[in-house]
C-alpha cells in the first residue's frame, strides 16, 4: 500500500559497535528486544510513521544503521547527505565508548562541516540536528550520568539515556528528537517568509497511537 507522505525525515544513528544502536532502533521502531542480534555489517535502516495532530500530518522517518566496528569507521560523505538528524550512541557500561564519542562527533563535522553559532555544535553547517544517547543504563555503569551530561552540554548537544533492554525512555527520546527536527525545519523555512512559529509538541506514535507531548 502506498502512502502519501508529507515530509519524510533520514536520521543517522553512528557509535561503537556493540553499543545496542540496532537494539535501540528495533525497540523504537518494534517495541522488540532480542538477545541473539549479529553485529550490523555495512548499513541497514528502519522505518517508522509519526503522526502530527496539528496540523495533520503523516511523517515518513528512515533511520540508518551503521556498524561501528573499526572498519567501517570511515564514513563517506554520501552516507551523511541529506540527513536530517544524526544520533550518536555510547554504552554507560564501558568507558572506552564514551571516550571514542569524540571520534564520532569528528566524524559528522569533517563530513559536514560547523557552524559560527557562538561554539554550539548542536547545528553544524548543514543545519543537521545532533543528539547524544547513553544506553544500557539497566547495566553496571562506567559512566555515571552527571558525565554524560557534561560532556553533552560542553559539546554543545542534548543528552539522553536508554534502555534497549527495558525499553526506558528510548520512545520518549526519539520523539522528542523527531520533534526538534521538524521544528528545525519548519522555522527554517518559515524565517525565508518572515512568519514566527509556535513550536509544534502535537507527535502521535502511528504505530501504537499514543499521545506525546514534550512539554
Amino acid at each position: 500500500m502506498n502512502m502519501n507522505y508529507d515530509e519524510k525525515l533520514k536520521i543517522l544513528i553512528i557509535g561503537d559497535s556493540t553499543v545496542g544502536k540496532t537494539s535501540i532502533l528495533t525497540r523504537f521502531c518494534k517495541n522488540e528486544f532480542s538477545w541473539n542480534y549479529l553485529a550490523t555489517i555495512g548499513i541497514d535502516f528502519f522505518s517508522k510513521d509519526i503522526e502530527l495532530t496539528n496540523p495533520n500530518k503523516l511523517i515518513r522517518v528512515k533511520i540508518w544503521d551503521t556498524a561501528g566496528q573499526e572498519r567501517f569507521k570511515s564514513l563517506s560523505k554520501s552516507f551523511f547527505r541529506n540527513a536530517d538528524g544524526i544520533i550518536i550512541v555510547f554504552d554507560v557500561s564501558k568507558k572506552d565508548s564514551f571516550e571514542n564519542l569524540q571520534f564520532w562527533i569528528d566524524s559528522v563535522h569533517n563530513n559536514l562541516g560547523k557552524t559560527n553559532n557562538n561554539n554550539n555544535n548542536n547545528e553544524i553547517e548543514e543545519n543537521v540536528k545532533v543528539i547524544i544517547i547513553g544506553n544500557k543504563i539497566d547495566l553496571i555503569r562506567e559512566v555515571n550520568k552527571e558525565e554524560g551530561i557534561k560532556y553533552s552540554k560542553e559539546s554543545g548537544f542534548k543528552y539522553y539515556e536508554t534502555s534497549a533492554l527495558t525499553g526506558e525512555n528510548v520512545e520518549n527520546s526519539f520523539l522528542e528528537f523527531i520533534n526538534d527536527i521538524l521544528d528545525g525545519n519548519k522555522k527554517k523555512e518559515n524565517k525565508k517568509k518572515g512568519i514566527k512559529l509556535n513550536d509544534n509538541k502535537n507527535l502521535i506514535n502511528k504505530n501504537n497511537e499514543e499521545n506525546w507531548c514534550f512539554c
